[in-house]
């Protein structure tokens, strides 16, 4: 309850940016670091989704901006829910390996119009830069190629890093054939989701410039 004004006032200057013609990366980016500075949790992620198919957007469409508005999707995990220690390991959530290093964090998870939208955001220990991993395939088991077009099918893992004020997504996506990789749901059951994933992504900014991720996995606990 305590925190409650905080996500509204959040939410409302979310969609004021999104109405004053600022990327859905730019929103995203801000609101996570004004949630960040509230000490009694720690946002799990921000996703402004299309209205319609409640995926995640990376441009903002003028005929859906007033939709959008209301459609800014937030989670967030207590660390001090249950007296529960910060500093234990992390038995649910997603890991990989970037850059040469292994990074494991706290996951969340949304499920609409049959589609599997994981997104995981890690906070630098300098409280302002930020990188958001994001994973979007159907929901149901199996395997997907982020390299293979699929009619009426489109599979997308994003990795975005906010550093020093500079925003820079690398996606790979099945229909734009951007980047490769592949996730896999292996279960997609009442209580568990868990997978694994690899993938290579590509700047939209600079085509030329991309971002590997190895060795990724996902256990989530449904709620």
């Amino acid at each position: 309850r305590a925190v409650a004004p905080l996500i509204y006032t959040v939410l409302q200057q979310a969609a004021g940016r999104l109405e004053r013609g600022e990327t859905p990366a730019e929103v995203q980016q801000q609101a996570l670091a004004a949630l960040a500075r509230e000490p009694q949790f720690t946002p799990e992620y921000f996703e402004v989704a299309d209205a319609q198919t409640l995926q995640p957007l990376t441009l903002t469409s003028s005929a859906r901006l007033a939709a959008l508005a209301s459609l800014v999707v937030l989670g967030a995990c207590d660390k001090k829910k249950n007296g529960a220690d910060p500093a234990a390991p992390i038995l649910y959530g997603m890991s990989w390996t970037v850059d040469g290093q292994d990074v494991s964090n706290g996951a969340g998870y949304t499920i609409a119009n049959n589609m599997l939208v994981l997104t995981s955001v890690v906070k630098a220990s300098n409280g302002t830069d930020i990188t958001t991993l994001s994973i979007t395939v159907p929901a149901a088991t199996g395997t997907y190629d982020l390299g293979v077009a699929v009619p009426g099918k489109s599979y997308t893992a994003s990795y975005q890093t906010y550093l020093s004020g500079v925003s820079t997504t690398y996606t790979a996506n099945n229909i734009s054939r951007t980047g490769a990789g592949t996730v896999t749901v292996s279960t997609l059951g009442v209580e568990d989701i868990i997978g694994s994933f690899e993938f290579t992504g590509v700047s939209g900014a600079s085509p030329s410039t991309s971002k590997m991720l190895t060795n990724g996995k996902f256990s989530i606990r449904r709620q």
